[in-house]
């Protein structure tokens, strides 16, 4: 059963954390939990304009008696979330420690709308944040994933973040940066696939990943963009050695279409990606087809 501390708390102003915290390195005016937001307010209710650019506006209220956490979160136009809405309770401590639940909705470009919940926890400078689905009835699902971070200095904050997905588990290492930037690697518990990669405060990123099969051994490259497409860019290599057999070339849209180009030694195709999954090729030799 879970449990969560709710103490009262008298509301004094602006700037809501104490001087000094639990943890003693000062990352609350830009580390990105419930905390800052509550500490770029007054008197438990915030309304302000984030660095990042891909959020225009985070927005809501803590009730320091109850523990009755609410906000909302409106995105830039050039980013694939629309807004979400986050209600929930716990503690906001004044020496930095936090212990909250709560539910959150979200909305997209495309209209679709989903909720997730999430766990957060720290204790001086160590935290956990659990992510789980949530139920047709309200209800707590399967855990998406579970984070642990440490506060390491004022300048950044290190984690680990371990999910499960089709099978495998997969470990995800790395740090945020005073700048709003990430910096992580991603890997397969089988070592079979790692990815090296960074996130811009625009809500962009840049990776470079490796990928092993019993037949081939791939090396490529992704970039996310803030609308939520992405370009997809990789050669498949003889296996165990530099050979390359052949090189795909991918840019998908948000909505799931998307345009690439297959090269294999002097034939190229050019592909095509519908919103509903299907995908065609026109090659330079005269085939074509269903991919």
């Amino acid at each position: 059963m879970l449990t969560l501390f709710v103490t009262t708390l008298i509301g004094c102003g602006s700037g809501y954390l104490d001087r000094s915290t639990a943890c003693g390195y000062d990352v609350f005016d830009w580390w990105g939990d419930v905390s800052w937001y509550v500490n770029r307010g007054e008197d438990g209710a915030f309304d302000f304009a984030p660095e990042p650019s891909y959020i225009d506006r985070i927005y809501g209220s803590y009730d320091t008696i109850e523990g009755d956490l609410s906000f909302k979160v409106d995105y830039a136009g050039s980013y694939y979330l629309v807004r979400s809405q986050a209600d929930g309770f716990g503690t906001i401590f004044r020496n930095g420690d936090v212990d909250v639940l709560y539910t959150q909705a979200f909305e997209d470009v495309l209209g679709a709308t989903w909720q997730t919940q999430r766990r957060e926890e720290r204790w001086g400078c160590s935290g956990e944040i659990s992510n789980f689905e949530v139920e047709d009835d309200g209800s707590t699902g399967n855990t998406i994933d579970v984070l642990t971070y440490t506060i390491s200095d004022d300048q950044s904050v290190s984690y680990q973040r371990a999910a499960d997905f089709e099978g495998s588990t997969w470990i995800e290492r790395g740090s945020w940066s005073a700048d709003f930037t990430r910096s992580y690697t991603y890997e397969s518990v089988d070592e079979t696939y790692f990815e090296e990669g960074k996130w811009g405060s625009g809500g962009g990123s840049e990776a470079t990943w490796t990928s092993t099969s019993s037949d081939y051994d791939y090396v490529g490259a992704t970039n996310f963009l803030p609308s939520g497409g992405y370009t997809y860019v990789y050669d498949g290599l003889e296996s165990g050695t530099e050979t390359v057999v052949f090189s795909y070339d991918w840019t998908y849209n948000y909505d799931g279409s998307g345009t690439g180009t297959y090269v294999a030694g002097d034939l190229e195709c050019d592909l095509t990606v519908g919103t509903s999954g299907a995908c065609t090729y026109t090659c330079d030799n005269g085939d074509q087809g269903s991919c």
